[in-house]
């Protein structure tokens, strides 16, 4: 009889011990908290170690919980924009109208761009005889002239800047049907083909 009272007092204190970090942690006062806990007194009582992982476990729990309310009370403000100085960056000349230029007369295919180089020439990547025409893709979209081969022309041609006439040409075989070009500022040229 003794054994089971004192047993019933380690159960209580654990249970008590229990309600009291249980209260600390969730806010709650110690009377409301007490009559969950009462039912998990013997389980903790031969245990204290299990007792204090549950204990471990719901301050985890409380520190998240505050966490989160923390980041919902607070407003998030973004830090306002600074302007961006460009200055240093290097512009691509700005076209203009040259009277009687080019000065030797060109046919090119369908031009698909044009582009300036470092040297400030411009470069111009054109279709030579081959037209993108209806029938050129199917309704799959798959490109229907693969049979006729590469485009034989040079279809890369760079002009003088000062008289238009044909500086350099390359591309000649390589493409099926010229798409876009860029010239990035070191002068690395790419090319894109349908």
């Amino acid at each position: 009889m003794m054994a089971a009272a004192a047993q019933k007092q380690v159960s209580m204190a654990a249970v008590i011990l229990m309600a009291v970090l249980v209260a600390m942690v969730t806010g709650r006062e110690v009377p409301q908290a007490l009559p969950q806990y009462e039912a998990m007194g013997s389980r903790f009582a031969d245990n204290p170690l299990r007792l204090m992982n549950q204990y471990y476990e719901l301050m985890k729990a409380r520190r998240l919980e505050d966490a989160i309310n923390e980041l919902e009370q607070e407003e998030y403000q973004p830090e306002p924009l600074k302007p961006v100085d460009t200055s240093h960056l290097d512009s691509p000349p700005k076209p203009r109208a040259v009277d009687n230029w080019p000065h030797e007369s060109h046919e090119f295919g369908q031009v698909t761009a044009v582009s300036i180089n470092r040297d400030g020439n411009p470069v111009i990547f054109h279709r030579g005889h081959r037209t993108w025409t209806a029938e050129s893709f199917n309704a799959t979209n798959h490109y229907q002239l693969i049979a006729d081969g590469p485009i034989e022309d040079s279809t890369i041609l760079t002009l003088s800047a000062a008289t238009g006439a044909v500086i350099d040409e390359s591309g000649g075989g390589i493409f099926y049907m010229p798409h876009g070009m860029t010239i990035d500022r070191n002068g690395n040229m790419w090319l894109t083909d349908v």
